[in-house]
């Protein structure tokens, strides 16, 4: 289980609606290899999955 502290902004900032939540940095493939030959991600059939969780902003 992980835990992240977020800090949120004034209401000024963030206006009422629906949000998807997500970290700064978004997780990337970068390096790929086969039998020691480099290959890019996408050809290697690297992919990322995930969902991020939603958040609800009120008003007042």
């Amino acid at each position: 289980m992980e835990t992240n502290t977020f800090i949120m902004p004034s209401s000024k900032v963030v206006k009422p609606g629906k949000y998807l939540l997500a970290e700064s940095n978004a997780p990337r493939i970068t390096k790929t290899s086969r039998e020691n030959v480099t290959l890019s991600p996408e050809s290697a059939g690297a992919t990322a999955s995930g969902s991020l969780p939603l958040f609800t902003v009120l008003k007042g």
